[in-house]
């Protein structure tokens, strides 16, 4: 947990601490974790301003499981123009486990943000029409909407 003085102004390090340790077991959620702690934070009494980032690290050796959805490796815009780094991207991905990399890592990307954004939009597309993935719309508190 990486977070600013605010959530400490009013709370110990030991109170945070148990705080996270009690809602992950709870709910197993570090989004809701985080803003229950903020939430916690206020209630306490704090004034300062609030920023709180939360990575849990689990065991991830039945991370995959038969029938689940694929592990996809979707390589970031920096040297896309260079195809030498983007072979060598494409080789780094496969040796750690992702079957599949999205985009050609032969040629420079497209210029577009539409275009750059295709390939992962048509995987998107053909594993929500396989049933790999469900795609879920955003939605506000009283707005709950999924698209199956």
């Amino acid at each position: 947990m990486l977070a600013c003085d605010g959530i400490f102004e009013r709370l110990t390090t030991a109170e945070v601490a148990a705080f996270i340790t009690s809602s992950l077991k709870k709910d197993n959620d570090p989004l809701i974790t985080t803003r229950d702690l903020c939430t916690y934070s206020l209630d306490s009494g704090s004034k300062d301003n609030m920023t709180v980032a939360l990575a849990v690290f689990d065991d991830g050796r039945n991370y995959l499981k038969p029938g689940e959805p694929q592990k996809i490796f979707i390589p970031s815009e920096l040297h896309q123009d260079d195809p030498s780094f983007m072979n060598a991207y494409r080789r780094f991905a496969v040796d750690n486990g992702f079957p599949e990399v999205v985009g050609d890592v032969s040629t420079p990307e497209p210029q577009t943000s539409a275009d750059r954004a295709r390939p992962l939009l048509q995987l998107i597309a053909q594993l929500a029409n396989e049933g790999q993935i469900e795609l879920v719309q955003g939605a506000d508190e009283d707005d709950e909407a999924s698209l199956n």
